[in-house]
C-alpha cells in the first residue's frame, strides 16, 4: 500500500523550485513523487536527468507526466517524454512524443533497499536536515557579523 506519495506540480522537484523539496519528503518517509509538467522540448533531456538525479539522491520512485502535442505562447514545443525514474536513479519506463499511458510496476520494497545500500539520507538527517554542519556555521557566522553592522 502506497501511504506517502506527494505530488509536486510544474518546476518544482527540479530547477525552477526548491530542489531540496523532494529531499524533505523524502525525510518525512515519501515512496513516491509524481511532477505533471509543461516542459518544452529543448529541456526535456535536462528535465529527465534531474528527475533520475532526485530519484537517485533521495531514494524516491519519481514520476513525471509531461504534456504533448501543445506549445507555450512564445512558441516552444512541448513533446511529451514522460517518464518513472527508480530509486536507484535508472529509468523505469519513459514515453515518447505521442500521448500514451505508462504502466509500470513499482515496488516499495527497493526504495528500502537502495535507502539502505545508500545511507544518504541518514547522513544529511543527522546533519541537520540538508544542510552541511560547515554551512550551518557559516550561516550563523553570516547573521553574526550583519548583526554587528546594524549596530
Amino acid at each position: 500500500m502506497w501511504d506517502r506519495v506527494f505530488i509536486i506540480a510544474e518546476a518544482g522537484v527540479n530547477h525552477n523550485g526548491d530542489p531540496e523539496l523532494a529531499r524533505r519528503l523524502a525525510l518525512k518517509g515519501c515512496q513516491l513523487i509524481l511532477n505533471p509538467v509543461s516542459i518544452p522540448a529543448a529541456r526535456q533531456d535536462l528535465w529527465r536527468a534531474l528527475g533520475l538525479v532526485r530519484a537517485a539522491e533521495n531514494p524516491v520512485f519519481v514520476a513525471v507526466a509531461n504534456n504533448t502535442g501543445s506549445a507555450y505562447a512564445d512558441g516552444r514545443i512541448i513533446a511529451g517524454g514522460s517518464f518513472v525514474a527508480f530509486p536507484d536513479g535508472t529509468l523505469g519506463a519513459a514515453c515518447g512524443r505521442e500521448e500514451a499511458v505508462l504502466r509500470v510496476r513499482l515496488e516499495q520494497a527497493r526504495i528500502a533497499e537502495i535507502r539502505q545500500r545508500w545511507p544518504y539520507l541518514g547522513d544529511v538527517s543527522k546533519a541537520g536536515g540538508g544542510r552541511s554542519e560547515s554551512s550551518a556555521q557559516s550561516s550563523e557566522a553570516a547573521a553574526k557579523e550583519k548583526g554587528k553592522r546594524r549596530r
